[in-house]
């Protein structure tokens, strides 16, 4: 697949923008913005937490960076949000009256645009409820207020541990609080019971949930007739219980109906945790979650038909990436997973790694092999037989590169190590020497060591022979030109505060690359899309090395970032929780 179609067909599917035009508060851009697109999952990225829907063909959800999306059945469409914080709840009365929250904000919709309805500062919204009686109600660190008029009362009783409001099958609304459930009546609450030393997480209808404490995991549901009971035997995901004349939760395994027995009505085999569960109508279910998911579910006959928004996979705490092209890209993933893209589509393939590790690290190489490496242990996959797994080099396993299926470095407790094809034999350094292993285009193999001094070496075929002393760094990485021999070295020195530094070495020359502006420090990682075009990764930034100069990238959210890598025929890649890309043209 050419640069053009597989970016064409990706950006076609990217249907979050950004964009801000609220009339009562300065907007606030969040990504991605700039030229960044999410690429995976899709078709939003982002962690969507609370759903409501008028119909199964008018539905809308709120979730992370302040991500507000309408579904209309066949089309998620990211909506102008006026905040860029995680929101988390959702309730309406119809259609053009709908009301949203996080954090400080209380955010509304009328029909025809969002707007920050109210703040408060130094605050935390953490549910709301539009009533019964025509009033709203907010849950959160100030405990209850109900609006009044134009104004707020705060009502006596619930306290700032509460996290959760509904209105239950009488009518009125209750509000969870700890291990204590309130019942509100005009503008007074009073303890209505205590569920033991549990925490009541949400209710709808007639349902609780305590979690942990004397009762453990389960359920209490408050029968009009019979008073309160516990279930015990039924274990699941906060936020996420409704009652449909039964219970309906959220679990590991997807979503569940629990009445004398326990039913899986959707099954999660693709990744997409649910966050947040809704009625629509009579007899239909709405869910949103991890990675943009969104769904309606139909009750037919006990079992329920379901129309799903996602776009393929929904596993996307990706921590490594290699690849071929923009049609062949691997990604590690936790629990022995990796995926691949084809240009069009991902696919989960079990690695053969142990499957309570993240699979830390993947590599292509010659005839299509590909290698991966969770904790201690390595797998290989040949594009005829698939994964096998090979005897673990050792504890503490670090680095690993593959020249080929028979030749394979690993750094260990022990030391630097090698496969043959047949077992492993010692090769170099003692344990906890090797920062770094990567391969210039030529198949070069270098590694950066550290043993008092940090110095880069270079395998000569039987051993590792110096080549250059790195000055000033406490600890670095290695990163190798794709095309080219170009070696980048970066790390941050011991000086207080510390600070990033990058050396350029080609041809036994070392030369240094940041002189200003002083670079944040803790390098994550080093990834060169194209000859003296280097992208180092941070905590929270991406910076660029491009015509001798140092920019910052904007337009991302502000995230936990954990991955880089490049083609030059596709652009960067970056893990951010979701994973996201931008197309830098070669000039």
């Amino acid at each position: 697949m050419t640069r053009s179609h597989a970016l064409a067909g990706l950006l076609a599917l990217c249907l979050l923008a950004p964009g801000c035009a609220p009339d009562t508060l300065e907007p606030t851009p969040f990504g991605p913005a700039d030229g960044w697109r999410v690429f995976h999952p899709l078709p939003g990225g982002y962690d969507l937490f609370a759903v409501w829907g008028d119909s199964p063909a008018d539905v809308w959800a709120v979730g992370a960076h302040g991500s507000i999306v309408h579904w209309d059945g066949r089309t998620v469409t990211g909506v102008d949000s006026p905040v860029d914080v995680r929101l988390a709840t959702l309730d309406a009365w119809g259609r053009d009256d709908i009301y949203a929250a996080g954090e400080d904000y209380l955010l509304h919709y009328d029909g025809r645009a969002w707007h920050v309805e109210d703040r408060f500062p130094e605050e935390a919204i953490r549910d709301l409820v539009c009533a019964d009686d025509g009033r709203l109600c907010l849950v959160g660190s100030f405990g209850l207020r109900i609006r009044d008029g134009d104004s707020w009362r705060t009502v006596a009783g619930p306290r700032a541990t509460s996290t959760t409001a509904w209105t239950a099958d009488d009518g009125l609304v209750r509000v969870g609080d700890d291990s204590l459930v309130w019942l509100v009546r005009g503008w007074s609450a009073s303890r209505e019971r205590a569920l033991g030393l549990g925490s009541v997480q949400q209710g709808d209808g007639r349902l609780f949930w305590a979690d942990g404490g004397y009762f453990g995991n389960g359920i209490f549901v408050r029968d009009p007739q019979d008073g309160w009971q516990w279930h015990g035997d039924l274990a699941f995901s906060p936020n996420t219980l409704l009652d449909m004349d039964a219970v309906v939760c959220a679990t590991n395994r997807g979503i569940v109906v629990r009445d004398t027995v326990t039913t899986v009505i959707w099954s999660n085999d693709t990744g997409r945790w649910i966050y947040g569960l809704a009625r629509c109508g009579t007899d239909g279910l709405l869910a949103c979650g991890y990675g943009g998911t969104l769904m309606a579910g139909t009750r037919n006959a006990g079992d329920f038909t379901w129309n799903e928004s996602a776009l393929g996979l929904g596993y996307r705490h990706l921590n490594a990436f290699a690849g071929t092209g923009c049609d062949d890209i691997w990604a590690g993933e936790w629990w022995g997973r990796v995926l691949h893209y084809d240009g069009a589509a991902w696919t989960c393939e079990s690695s053969r790694l142990p499957d309570d590790r993240s699979v830390s690290f993947v590599q292509t190489f010659a005839d299509g092999w590909i290698l991966a490496k969770g904790g201690d242990e390595i797998s290989l996959r040949d594009p005829v037989s698939g994964w096998q797994t090979i005897t673990s080099p050792g504890s503490n396993l670090g680095h690993v590169h593959a020249a080929t299926p028979d030749s394979i470095f690993a750094a260990t407790a022990a030391g630097l190590r090698l496969w043959n094809g047949v077992d492993w034999r010692d090769v170099g350094p003692a344990a906890g020497a090797v920062l770094g292993l990567a391969a210039t285009a030529s198949g070069t193999l270098h590694a950066l060591m550290a043993n008092g001094t940090i110095t880069l070496q270079r395998w000569n075929g039987t051993t590792f022979e110096a080549r250059a002393e790195i000055p000033g760094l406490a600890s670095a990485r290695l990163c190798a030109s794709r095309r080219g021999e170009t070696l980048w070295i970066g790390g941050h020195t011991a000086l207080d505060p510390a600070h990033t530094i990058v050396y350029r070495y080609e041809d036994g020359d070392l030369t240094p690359v940041t002189d200003e502006p002083q670079l944040p420090s803790f390098l994550f990682a080093m990834t060169e899309l194209r000859d003296d075009d280097l992208f180092l990764l941070f905590t929270d930034q991406v910076w660029r090395y491009h015509g001798g100069a140092w920019s910052r990238e904007a337009g991302l959210p502000a995230e936990d970032f954990s991955a880089i890598w490049s083609h030059p025929d596709c652009g960067v890649f970056v893990e951010g929780h979701p994973t996201f890309f931008k197309d830098f043209p070669e000039e």
